[in-house]
């Protein structure tokens, strides 16, 4: 705001010099050419009477400033006071009279008044442009400038004031509606883990009573108390039949710890598949140009398909940014078609082969391939593509043919 503010008062004197220069320069311009002007046609109107020694030959239209020329008859006509001023001349042995008018300064004066006037507006234009910015741009900016840094901190609590302003209001909605859904987000995390644990001390509470069961059966086994066959045999199934619980127990909490954490909404709207491709096409030409990797299109017609506009690029960049982070990093390939009432987008790209065994599980959440190496992931990105592929009504799905990885998104045609 302060640099602004000096700009500003920069600007007011560079304004007020430059005027200030562009006077004085004007002046000393137009007192140097009225003069020039006059004393020019003097000497042209003296070299004509040389030639001609007639001034009824002078064609006075010629001439801006000389008003009239006559021969002096004696000392009288030389002396004689007119209405112009006179400059004297003596040519072929007589002196001659002539007469000139310097250029009217009332006119100078309009015109200098008129080039102040339009300096004076530009410049002040230019000031209230600059008012008008510092008003409606840089101070509403420098109000919103630690905004972010406050999010970042977690601090959500504070609205954004709104301001009426058609360059930030839209800004400051946007970034309350951000920090709302943040703090929703934050809450219903909150929650989540709340539920999640007492989910889990619940079901650690209640294996203790199986364990106690198992635990009693095989001591009593193990120091013989059981003469009887039958009553081992009881024993025995009690065991078999506590494990069968703790079984359940266990798969119940690890039901829980795959239990959907992430909320993904999506709006399904009729869209044209050119809108997410061409998008994809433009972002990734220059990226993968930059990375010295091939990229490549395929021709395709534009579908209207069934889809989250958002969602469906955010899938398709995630399949692509695994092909770049886990591919061989020559060419990464796009084709697109048809079947049925379907449109198929498939991202192909050679690289390691995975094991067979691996590809079932890289789309279950937190699982990473054995050729993640010391790459950074958490596992998540292929599931939340299916995920949301899912919502859309469609679906992704992958296939490994020797050393060429191919991830294919199934998009619903519009009806």
């Amino acid at each position: 705001m302060k640099s602004f503010n000096r700009l500003i008062a920069g600007v007011l004197i560079f304004l007020l010099a430059g005027i200030l220069g562009v006077n004085i320069y004007w002046n000393h311009l137009q007192e140097n050419e009225a003069e020039r002007l006059y004393r020019v046609e003097i000497q042209r109107v003296t070299e004509e009477l040389r030639e001609k020694n007639d001034p009824a030959e002078i064609n006075y239209e010629a001439y801006q400033d000389i008003r009239s020329v006559t021969a002096c008859k004696g000392e009288a006509d030389i002396n004689r006071v007119g209405k112009y001023p006179v400059c004297i001349r003596q040519i072929n042995g007589i002196n001659y009279r002539i007469e000139y008018e310097e250029e009217d300064k009332t006119v100078r004066r309009q015109e200098r008044i008129l080039i102040n006037g339009i300096l004076f507006s530009a410049g002040g234009l230019l000031l209230c442009v600059l008012i008008y910015i510092r008003k409606r741009i840089i101070k509403p900016f420098h109000a919103l400038e630690k905004v972010p840094l406050e999010l970042s901190k977690g601090n959500l609590s504070a609205p954004l004031q709104e301001q009426k302003t058609k360059y930030f209001g839209k800004f400051i909605w946007g970034m309350n509606l951000l920090r709302e859904k943040l703090e929703e987000r934050r809450r219903r995390e909150l929650k989540f883990h709340r539920e999640q644990k007492m989910k889990l001390l619940t079901l650690t509470h209640d294996i203790k009573t199986p364990l106690s069961v198992i635990k009693l059966n095989a001591q009593a086994l193990e120091k013989g108390l059981y003469q009887d066959a039958e009553k081992r045999q009881q024993a025995a199934g009690n065991i078999y039949q506590k494990t069968v619980e703790i079984e359940d127990y266990l798969t119940t909490m690890n039901e829980l710890s795959k239990d959907d954490f992430l909320e993904l909404k999506v709006d399904v709207q009729e869209v044209y598949l050119s809108e997410v491709l061409e998008t994809l096409r433009r972002y990734y030409k220059d990226k993968l140009s930059q990375l010295h990797i091939g990229f490549n299109m395929g021709e395709y017609q534009n579908f209207l398909v069934k889809a989250d506009t958002e969602r469906l690029l955010e899938v398709l960049q995630n399949i692509i940014e695994n092909a770049i982070k886990y591919g061989s990093g020559k060419e990464i390939g796009i084709s697109i078609s048809k079947e049925e009432d379907c449109v198929l987008i498939a991202v192909e790209n050679t690289g390691e082969v995975l094991p067979a065994e691996e590809l079932p599980h890289l789309f279950d959440s937190f699982y990473r391939g054995s050729n993640a190496g010391s790459q950074e992931g958490s596992g998540l990105g292929l599931y939340i593509c299916r995920k949301l592929m899912h919502k859309m009504n469609g679906d992704v799905f992958l296939k490994q043919e020797e050393n060429l990885f191919s991830v294919t998104v199934v998009v619903g045609m519009a009806n």
